[in-house]
């Protein structure tokens, strides 16, 4: 979903229920059918504001949410987290060439959290502050 819901304001979000279970498997492997793919959350979610200050600047506030998730088929779980973004950006010119320059800062909060890779858990990304430029050329 996204929507203006005022003049300077912006939602955005996003909703996603996955029911991963194995089917059909090879012969040899029955006894997995029926488990969930290891991995996959059930739930994954995100919403975000946008706060347009005028054509040139806006700043961004966004929650990630993802579900507990299997990581093997002996029912270990990697936990569920939530982490928040803020980001600020900026459009300006350089000798008449647009340019957006971006700046965001990842898992503001710093939250440590693990994230379910398959049949492996791996811990998830650190606060991580990001720029970048983009040219309109």
């Amino acid at each position: 979903m996204t929507g203006k819901v005022a003049p300077k304001w912006n939602v955005m979000g996003g909703l996603m229920y996955l029911d991963g279970k194995r089917e059909k498997l090879a012969k040899g492997s029955e006894h997995l059918e029926g488990r969930y793919a290891t991995g996959t959350p059930k739930w994954n979610a995100v919403l975000a504001t946008e706060y347009e200050a005028d054509q040139n600047n806006s700043a961004i506030f966004r929650m990630n949410y993802v579900g507990k998730s299997h990581v093997n088929d002996n029912g270990v779980m990697a936990p569920d987290y939530m982490t928040f973004d803020l980001g600020y950006k900026h459009k300006t010119k350089i000798n008449s060439t647009p340019v957006t320059l971006t700046a965001m800062c990842y898992n503001v909060l710093g939250k440590d959290y693990w994230i379910s890779r398959g049949t492996s858990v791996a811990l998830g990304a650190p606060r991580t502050m990001m720029l970048s430029a983009q040219f309109d050329i």
